[in-house]
């Protein structure tokens, strides 16, 4: 049997999915349970590609929320074919969204001796940040991202993260520049948005002000780059302007929430509208109401940060 060398671990980690590293052909486009099914059948035919097979079941399993399954065929997998560095990244990713953090940080340990090129080293040294900032070991997690940054050019998503841990560490100047840094490198309008997030928190807000400007200009939907000029303009004791442009930010995106399916980032902007506005009660209502529905609690972090920061947690 072939090892499954061919599963790039920075696409992996970058993704946070197993899936989106298999060729195309190779996809799943039914629901999970027919793919599980169909994967079950193949299985049971004894393909020589059965540890490929096991981990494909493994993220159908883990789309459907049932991470024991998914680690029960991650470990056939891993034990069919032992020196696959991505099988345990994803094992350990498994460990951890179950909470087993001793369990997953064994398992990435394997993973890193098993790596063979910086690429996968760095994105090893990724997802044990994941793992280690899940523990709340900061400052071990900013380590290790600051590791995958030096054996291998970053995923936009590792610029966020370490921006994210920077911040967590009190090293608000390095953030903003990571961050400028990684935009210049890449253009990414991600990585522009939290920049000057970034300069905002670190009270570089006049600078800020000039980033939002153009972008508020022709932005068709204005409310989350008014709640940042809002920020900015608080931050320079303009509180009247920033009201106001608070005021606005919260009427569009009332509009845009929809009762029967929420979008955790509307909720997330007008929560931190309210919390800016000292509209307390309705701010903790969508901190709580993010909190419950929210499967992935890095998604989005950085805004449920800012967000708790508004309302003094």
């Amino acid at each position: 049997m072939q090892p499954l060398r061919r599963w790039r671990l920075g696409v992996l980690v970058a993704s946070g999915a197993l899936c989106a590293a298999w060729p195309a052909s190779m996809r799943a486009h039914d629901s999970p349970e027919h793919e599980i099914a169909s994967l079950t059948a193949r299985i049971a035919e004894g393909s020589p590609t059965s540890a490929e097979l096991f981990a494909r079941r493994a993220a159908e399993w883990r789309a459907l929320g049932n991470l024991a399954k998914a680690r029960s065929d991650l470990e056939t997998a891993i034990a069919l074919d032992g020196h696959s560095a991505s099988l345990h990244v994803e094992l350990a990713r498994i460990e951890a969204a179950r909470q087993h953090y001793l369990a997953a940080s064994n398992v990435i340990t394997r993973g890193l001796g098993l790596s063979r090129d910086n690429m996968e080293r760095a994105a090893v040294y990724m997802m044990r940040a994941e793992i280690l900032e899940n523990q709340g070991l900061t400052e071990l997690a900013l380590a290790d991202c600051e590791r995958a940054f030096g054996e291998s050019a970053p995923a936009i998503d590792w610029y966020l993260t370490r921006a994210r841990l920077q911040a967590r560490c009190g090293k608000a100047g390095e953030s903003v520049e990571g961050l400028r840094d990684g935009f210049e490198k890449t253009g990414s309008v991600v990585l522009e948005i939290e920049w000057i997030e970034a300069m905002i928190d670190a009270g570089e807000c006049r600078q800020a002000l000039q980033q939002i400007e153009p972008h508020l200009a022709r932005a068709r939907w204005k409310g989350a780059w008014l709640i940042r000029k809002a920020r900015a303009q608080l931050h320079l004791q303009q509180r009247s302007m920033a009201f106001e442009n608070l005021r606005d930010a919260l009427a569009e995106i009332e509009r845009r929430v929809s009762p029967g399916n929420a979008d955790l980032g509307l909720l997330a902007k007008r929560g931190l509208a309210q919390a800016l506005l000292e509209n307390r009660d309705a701010a903790r209502a969508d901190l709580e109401r993010i909190e419950c529905l929210n499967e992935n609690p890095t998604q989005l972090s950085t805004s449920i940060t800012r967000l708790k920061l508004a309302l003094g947690r």
